[in-house]
């Protein structure tokens, strides 16, 4: 009796090793988010993640891109946020799916109290905390698409305010030079700038969902089109406070 039983101990060690032996890792899913070319172009611009499908037009998904431009900066990515959407993202900086790297926790946006609402700004109006310099303004701020769809130019010019008098010999010296982009653009944590290659955390959190993503922009058309591949991913541990 005692030789049965010690002789079956292994088989039983021997099965659970491999029920326990890891999985490959799912191969992460790949979408093509397209600038709209015209206002109501919307079918192609954002992804629900969870369903891996273009968001309807009707409901941005959890990740979009092509609705911004400044001056000549016209890739930029954007979440959703509102009163029931509290979703934000990071910049993990460049990285293949293959490289190893710490995903760190995000901080959900704050549940909005009753009458507060969510702010979305984009200031191109100079170096960080500095606004346009006195008697300057700043053109190339557009949220119309990529295509000469926009009303603003698509270069940002340091073109002095208008007084009624037209300079002409000034205009045609500008014209030479190459547009200068807005130093130090700032927004709001709904958007950030599409970098080829970069990979990103997207903590999605609504009334409905709470969940981690990793996605990558794999390939990049300026102002037209961005590729982007991504996983599911368990949420990082979350950071302890420590009280003094």
């Amino acid at each position: 009796m005692k030789k049965l039983l010690w002789f079956g101990l292994p088989l039983i060690v021997f099965a659970a090793a491999v029920s326990t032996k890891p999985q490959n890792p799912p191969a992460p899913q790949t979408i093509v988010l397209y600038a709209p070319e015209y206002p109501g172009d919307m079918d192609r611009i954002s992804v629900d993640l969870q369903r891996a499908a273009y968001a309807s037009r009707f409901n941005f998904g959890d990740v979009g891109y092509g609705l911004l431009r400044v001056g000549r900066e016209v890739d930029w990515l954007e979440i959703s946020v509102g009163s029931d959407r509290r979703s934000v993202f990071r910049d993990l900086g460049p990285h293949a799916w293959t490289d190893n790297f710490t995903v760190p926790w995000v901080e959900p946006l704050a549940k909005l109290k009753p009458g507060e609402v969510r702010q979305v700004f984009v200031n191109s109006n100079g170096a960080p905390g500095k606004g346009a310099p006195s008697g300057k303004s700043y053109e190339g701020l557009s949220a119309l698409p990529a295509g000469g769809a926009g009303t603003n130019p698509d270069a940002c010019c340091d073109t002095p305010i208008s007084t009624g008098v037209i300079d002409r010999t000034t205009i045609r010296e500008k014209s030479k030079r190459a547009p200068t982009p807005p130093a130090g653009v700032q927004t709001s944590p709904n958007m950030i700038r599409a970098n080829l290659g970069h990979m990103y955390v997207v903590h999605v959190v609504d009334d409905k969902r709470d969940f981690y993503a990793l996605f990558r922009i794999d390939a990049l058309q300026p102002g037209n089109n961005c590729t982007i591949s991504w996983k599911m991913i368990p949420p990082p541990p979350q950071p302890t406070t420590v009280k003094k």
